[in-house]
């Protein structure tokens, strides 16, 4: 019988992941931001 390999992470999956986490984190933050909290003299537009 053929033993499975154990799982071994790889700096390919290890990359994706992390960002995962950070976008996660950065969602996350966002929505406990109160509502309107960005005005518009915060806000800029571009030359």
């Amino acid at each position: 019988m053929v033993r499975p390999r154990p799982a071994r992470s790889s700096q390919a999956l290890a990359v994706p992941v992390i960002a995962l986490i950070i976008a996660l984190g950065g969602t996350g933050y966002a929505i406990r931001l109160p509502a309107n909290s960005v005005a518009n003299k915060q806000l800029r537009m571009r030359p």
